[in-house]
């Protein structure tokens, strides 16, 4: 990529800017150059750049290895400016569309770029990372709930990948970084085919977790006790089209809910004691607990509590400092 992943939104920030500031054309004017110095990213900014960048005919091909789409999802079809947002042509290298800069450092994209460079060693690695993350954000709900990560058990078994447990309330979290197809997101025929896939699997990890503990396995004592029992699979990205048959099959035995990565960052921004709460009444409650977790929730995004994870993550950026600054100097003129 030319970059840390962790650099690649302040640099996609950088191009976007240059874009928007010479119409639509990328390029470095001198003073503009300082300022990428002073921030650090003089040898990474040009190679991020680099790869994003396609010509005409380079575009075009990578259009036509994507098979065409059903002519009414036409406007849903893949744009290769997604990967590659840059064109260069014969006066320059411009950004027909400078929104989609940001999307070409999404994690959507992200993830074919290394599934294409790594194959299934990647994809097996990030699954590891969803689940690791997926754990510092539950142990952010301390000290109200517990986090006790997958139990072996039988020798060689695994149980589902998290559990979250307070006085009254056992949460059995799945997790999956697989991200739904364009087909998928569509509400079409390959939505069930991965719902099978990805979400009935998980969900069945999570019913057999369940039986474990309900029957008082030796080796699940630590989240054995009188607690209502609760699924929640959270997948890297949102699932927004289910069906009534994926619903019913989610609410089939353990309750269980569905979210993204997104809605567990939101979720951990509440206090401990109101996401308990919130839980523990989505579950119960005959229509909320068919939406997305993020939906469900009734308290919105917290604008004053920011996620600690995520806040971490932007103060380790170059341009952290430069934009407090500037809101700083913004809210003392008013």
């Amino acid at each position: 990529l030319g970059a840390p992943v962790s650099d690649l939104i302040s640099l996609a920030f950088i191009i976007h800017t240059v874009v928007m500031q010479a119409a639509g054309e990328y390029v470095i004017r001198p003073d503009f150059a300082q300022v990428v110095e002073s921030l650090g990213y003089s040898e990474s900014l040009p190679k991020l750049a680099d790869g994003m960048t396609r010509s005409v005919s380079e575009l075009k091909a990578a259009a036509n290895l994507v098979p065409p789409p059903d002519p009414a999802y036409r406007r849903f079809a893949y744009n290769p400016l997604l990967r590659t947002p840059l064109v260069q042509t014969n006066r320059g290298i411009f950004a027909p569309v400078p929104e989609l800069i940001y999307d070409a450092v999404s994690p959507g994209v992200l993830y074919h770029r290394g599934r294409d460079a790594w194959g299934n060693g990647f994809t097996h690695d990030l699954g590891a990372r969803v689940q690791q993350y997926v754990g510092r954000q539950l142990r952010l709900l301390a000290p109200e709930f517990e986090v006790v990560p997958e139990i072996l058990y039988q020798g060689d078994q695994l149980s589902a990948d998290w559990f979250l447990m307070s006085e009254e309330l056992l949460v059995i979290v799945e997790c999956k970084a697989s991200r739904a197809s364009l087909e998928a997101r569509l509400g079409t025929q390959a939505l069930d085919t991965q719902f099978k896939r990805d979400i009935s699997k998980a969900k069945r990890q999570i019913e057999r977790t369940a039986q474990l503990v309900a029957t008082h396995h030796p080796d699940f004592a630590v989240v054995s006790g009188n607690r209502r029992v609760i699924g929640l699979i959270i997948t890297a990205e949102p699932f927004y089209l289910l069906a009534a048959s994926h619903s019913k099959e989610l609410l089939d035995g353990t309750p269980t809910l569905l979210g993204s990565l997104r809605d567990l960052e939101h979720l951990t921004t509440l206090d401990p004691l109101e996401a308990a709460r919130q839980l523990h009444d989505i579950a119960g409650d005959p229509e909320k607990r068919t939406w997305p977790l993020g939906n469900a929730l009734d308290v919105p995004p917290n604008s004053e509590t920011h996620n600690p994870i995520l806040q971490a993550i932007w103060d380790r950026s170059p341009l952290a400092e430069p934009v407090a600054r500037r809101l700083e100097q913004g809210t003392a003129s008013r």
